[in-house]
């Protein structure tokens, strides 16, 4: 029998913003917000804003690291 790893996934409640997003505009304005400025210039990461069904921004999660030129992201 194979053994697999439990990956666990810990939700805690915190405002990023209140406000929807209704554009692209705003996705980008809330990313650099969020992003780790001191590393946006040589390290390629993969974020993602999660947002409930009224576009309300409710967390953000960082999904891949990668190098200088590129990251992996697994679509599964």
């Amino acid at each position: 029998m194979n053994m697999i790893n439990e990956i666990k996934v810990k939700y805690i409640p915190t405002k990023i913003s209140s406000q929807p997003i209704s554009s692209a505009v705003e996705a980008i304005r809330l990313f650099k917000l969020l992003w780790d400025q001191d590393t946006l210039e040589y390290v390629e990461t993969f974020n993602v804003i999660l947002l409930n069904r009224a576009n309300i921004p409710i967390g953000f999660f960082n999904t891949s690291k990668g190098g200088i030129t590129s990251v992996v992201v697994d679509i599964r």
